[in-house]
């Protein structure tokens, strides 16, 4: 299914740009090591982005020439077993350097991760509600906290009471989400896209040092890109020529109860739900190209994009209400739906404090998370490139992403509740920065497609040209021929008869007697009258002697 784009999602990426450039903005004014100087520092890290971005086009480029499409074709067997053992060799080295970290047990527990591990291991010992009373009112206060709990009581049954028992579930979670945006990233952005947001999430300093904390931000990864990664299949791999309206069926209604699942852990799964919905909604299936009466009527269902969505919504809602029923009776409290996560901050006193104070926010979230700017400034910029990319190319359903991070950056200036959740956000960036280092490739490969074009149409001009001129030297050759032939080939007549090559009929023999026989006799006749006019001229000289005399007597 090809996903079409409208003027929302050119609004979508506009806005999205503006927010990573204000992102990237922010690199610039912290970070800065102790001791060094400021604006030399910057001057350093925009020239090594400069460089970085000319490396990655010098390396397109030349990879551009060995024709990748053509080695790596994606219908070769060999191809994608190199695919996969590359991808599992990533995941394997993350797993490896996490587990590392783990068994180093150098991790202090924090507030919130303190109250996550003491609540989990009540819950495992079940005196929750006799001991805990405390913990089932905050959870009362805040219910969405108590999908992480679930989990991590979870695995204390299966590793004990411990904090590396929720590490080892941090660890799968993040794990299987290096998967999951692995596989997003290559439904969406192409092989080059999903490698570079694998590595980067694989290896991003910020992402392995996250499953040492006891909080939700593995688990939410976990379920908000594993649902991507399922509707990503349901959105790049089901078309017209499957013709299987069941698996689309029942895909959707999974997708609904994973992203019920995923709204446990944290409410911020509401927004990744409003961005599929938003360009979802307006897509169609595309119906196989037969009489409508053909085709089964379950497809003919699903081919509106409203209705695949309402097969996500209901089962949603639906399982969401179970699961928070559950939690009231884990705590037996009453609790608030997504308790006091989405309530708005107090602005008032007019335009410019307003905006005064949303700028600070959203500064101090940025700059108050201890990133470094020379690691997030490159994946920020690459970013800004992606989007770019995507708003110059046609439509991609990575605008589900665009909205989602709309939603939840808008989500973390308004509300009260200031907790930030940087992994997703970081993931999202990496989907970005995989599609602006696809579009870096891709563009290169069509640089050179381009350019390898222009020299076959001038090789192929130049041996045209030589062909015509070939064909008119072999015609000039071919009439000059004809020529010869002809003039070689002229009849002679006296030569024919001479040598006997031409047998005359009796008819063309007599005509010729008669001829010669008439010519004889006019030649006669003309010898007979020049001997008679001989005659008369001899006697007419001499009479004209005998009278006037000789020559002689005339001298006399």
């Amino acid at each position: 299914m090809k996903c079409k784009r409208n003027w929302f999602y050119s609004f979508g990426t506009v806005l999205s740009g503006f927010l990573l450039l204000y992102i990237f903005l922010c690199c610039f004014m912290t970070g800065i090591p102790e001791g060094s100087e400021p604006y030399f520092y910057r001057g350093v890290l925009l020239a090594g982005l400069l460089a970085g971005l000319s490396a990655a086009r010098l390396l397109a480029g030349l990879a551009a020439r060995l024709r990748p499409a053509r080695i790596f074709s994606s219908g070769k067997k060999w191809v994608f077993a190199a695919e996969f053992i590359f991808v599992a060799s990533v995941i394997f080295a993350a797993v490896f350097l996490r587990l590392n970290l783990i068994e180093e047990g150098a991790h202090v527990l924090n507030e919130d991760e303190t109250f996550y591990y003491e609540a989990a291991g009540l819950m495992a010992q079940g005196n929750l509600r006799i001991q805990g009373g405390t913990y089932c009112d905050m959870l009362a206060a805040a219910p969405y906290r108590m999908g992480y709990v679930w989990l991590l009581k979870a695995a204390f049954q299966i590793w004990g009471v411990r904090i590396e028992a929720g590490q080892y579930l941090n660890l799968f979670f993040a794990a299987a989400g290096l998967f999951f945006l692995y596989y997003t990233g290559r439904k969406l952005s192409g092989r080059t896209g999903g490698i570079a947001a694998l590595l980067l999430g694989a290896f991003w300093p910020g992402t392995v040092s996250g499953v040492l904390v006891l909080t939700e931000e593995p688990a939410f990864v976990f379920f908000s890109f594993g649902c991507g990664a399922l509707l990503a299949h349901l959105l790049t791999d089901y078309d017209k020529d499957h013709g299987r309206a069941g698996v689309c069926f029942a895909g959707c209604i999974l997708l609904g109860m994973f992203l019920a699942i995923g709204a446990m852990v944290s409410p911020l799964m509401l927004f990744f739900l409003t961005a599929v919905m938003i360009v979802a909604a307006l897509q169609k299936l595309e119906l196989p190209n037969k009489p409508l009466n053909d085709i089964p009527l379950l497809l003919r269902f699903i081919h509106y994009g409203w209705v695949r969505c309402l097969l996500i919504v209901l089962p949603f809602w639906l399982l969401y209400g179970i699961l928070f029923t559950n939690i009231e009776m884990a705590i037996d409290r009453d609790a608030a739906w997504f308790g006091g996560y989405f309530a708005l901050s107090d602005y008032s006193g007019g335009i410019e404090p307003i905006i005064a104070a949303l700028a600070g926010k959203f500064e101090g979230i940025w700059m108050g998370t201890g990133i470094s700017a020379g690691l997030l400034a490159p994946v920020v910029f690459t970013g800004l490139l992606g989007i770019a990319f995507l708003r110059q190319g046609g439509g991609n359903f990575l605008y589900i992403y665009v909205f989602w991070f709309l939603g939840m950056t808008g989500m973390n200036l308004m509300s009260r509740n200031e907790t930030f959740l940087l992994s997703p956000v970081l993931y999202i960036l990496f989907l970005f920065a995989g599609h602006g280092m696809a579009g870096i490739f891709a563009e290169a490969l069509s640089g050179r497609a381009q350019l390898l074009e222009i020299r076959e149409q001038q090789i192929k001009q130049e041996e045209e040209n030589r062909e015509e001129l070939e064909r008119y030297r072999k015609a000039e050759e071919e009439v000059l021929k004809i020529r010869e032939e002809a003039l070689a080939n002229v009849f002679d007549m006296q030569y024919a008869l001479e040598h006997g090559h031409v047998i005359m009929t009796v008819s063309e023999a007599y005509k010729e007697q008669k001829q010669e026989q008439k010519t004889a006799g006019e030649r006669d006749r003309s010898e007979v009258q020049n001997s008679e006019d001989s005659d008369s001229w001899e006697q007419i000289e001499k009479e004209r002697t005998a009278f006037y005399g000789g020559p002689g007597d005339w001298n006399e």
